[in-house]
């Protein structure tokens, strides 16, 4: 799965909640290492649920 990162941005800052939280979840199940700055942002969404599962999906993230 290729992420596009611009678009992933840009979609979190758009004004509808479901928007935002389908794209905080492709992110999340992106597994990618560049999804996290994406995830880090969204930790901080005006809508609970959208902070929610950015921090669920950062929290299953590997260290390693």
């Amino acid at each position: 799965m290729t992420l596009d990162l611009h678009a992933a941005l840009a979609a979190l800052k758009s004004g509808e909640e479901s928007v935002r939280r389908r794209v905080v979840d492709e992110l999340g199940r992106s597994r990618q290492a560049e999804a996290i700055a994406p995830l880090l942002l969204a930790v901080a969404d005006e809508i609970w649920s959208v902070r929610q599962a950015a921090a669920d999906h950062l929290a299953s993230f590997d260290p390693s």
